[in-house]
């Protein structure tokens, strides 16, 4: 009987630690106790299986692991930016870089350039080169012109330099030059007659009336044209006529000249001069026997003002050649008779007084100055 109740008392000792008999200690797992009715003992132990030994070791990493603090986020979140940053930074290095390289190999090898002018591109026709190239020249004058607007003591210079490209040179170049002219340089020959403008700068700058003989010079100009044609010499230029004009008082006129200076004028150059009617077959019979006319053209004809010009020659289809030292558009084309004769108010006919003179040309090249202050 004793040893039966001893092994009792064993028994539900161990009961009451929650220690199977008959089990080591790598096969204990947690453990809670049955509670009979009445907050009696009953002896018995439950085991969840979930949370025994290492499977439920396992189990709870498993659950730990699905799920993230919010430390862990941002520090996902952090370590992305980093990286998207880095990428970002990589690329931008690369790109400067090549930009860089292909900068060098601009510098090192640099592209060809038009040989005409810098500012025309490379591989353009030389012809189309050269006239863009005075384009541009001209339209920077231009610039300096308009710059320089008030400067102007008449509105009708600024607009000649507007409507005569070849005008352009004297008109930005007014304000601060000088009036000493130059005698024309250029060889002439006997029986033709070179082509003079008012505006050319070896004589435009003079005072001649009011205004620079650039703009009002057209009496002077058109004689010196005759006077070189009929005699073969250069040495009365533009600025030579103009100024025996000025000492005679015939600097006048709603065309800047008085038509007397020129049969005034005619005998101290060696010229002959006669006045015709202005009639177109007066005008066929004189330019065929090769003697050059003068004429006073109307304002609003020819031009937009009165002024003087040279008729050279007449054509085989009857029509005339005008050259006007106020027009390179009016000189570069042949004119009917008819209508310059309706455009004409005084015509005179030239000719050399010597007739019998052998002389065929000049290419006297002495320089005269004249200054009119």
């Amino acid at each position: 009987m004793s040893s039966t109740r001893d092994r009792d008392r064993r028994t539900q000792g161990s009961r009451r630690q929650g220690r199977p008999s008959g089990r080591s200690g790598s096969q204990r797992v947690q453990s809670r106790s049955l509670n009979g009715v009445g907050s009696h003992d009953t002896g018995y132990t439950l085991h969840h299986p979930n949370y025994s030994g290492r499977a439920g070791q396992q189990v709870r990493r498993l659950r730990m692991r699905g799920k993230r603090s919010p430390r862990s986020l941002a520090l996902l979140i952090v370590v992305a930016c980093i990286a998207l940053l880095a990428i970002f930074g990589i690329s931008s290095c690369v790109s400067s870089c090549v930009a860089t390289r292909d900068a060098q190999k601009e510098e090192q090898e640099p592209a060809e350039t038009n040989p005409v002018d810098s500012r025309v591109a490379y591989g353009a026709d030389d012809k189309i080169s050269q006239e863009l190239s005075s384009a541009l020249d001209n339209a920077d004058k231009l610039k300096d012109i308009a710059a320089n607007a008030t400067a102007y003591s008449d509105d009708r210079i600024i607009e000649l330099a507007l409507r005569e490209p070849t005008a352009i040179d004297f008109v930005q170049q007014l304000p601060t030059a000088s009036k000493e002219t130059s005698a024309y340089t250029g060889t002439v020959v006997k029986g033709t007659y070179p082509e003079l403008y008012d505006w050319d700068t070896n004589w435009a700058f003079m005072d001649y009336g009011s205004l620079p003989l650039g703009l009002t010079g057209s009496g002077p100009t058109s004689l010196a044209m005759a006077y070189m044609g009929l005699t073969g010499k250069n040495d009365k230029s533009p600025a030579d006529m103009a100024q025996l004009a000025i000492n005679g008082g015939y600097a006048t006129g709603a065309s800047g000249t008085s038509a007397d200076f020129f049969t005034s004028a005619a005998s101290s150059l060696g010229l002959k001069v006669t006045k015709i009617d202005a009639t177109e077959n007066d005008i066929a019979e004189n330019l065929t026997a090769s003697t050059p006319i003068l004429v006073e053209l109307q304002a609003g004809t020819v031009g937009d003002e009165s002024h003087w010009a040279l008729l050279v020659s007449y054509n085989r289809d009857t029509s005339v050649t005008l050259y006007d030292p106020t027009s390179t558009s009016a000189s570069a084309h042949s004119w009917d008779a008819g209508t310059i004769a309706d455009s004409s108010t005084t015509l005179y006919v030239f000719e050399a007084a010597d007739s019998t003179d052998s002389s065929t040309s000049s290419t006297t090249t002495t320089t005269t100055t004249t200054s009119n202050q």
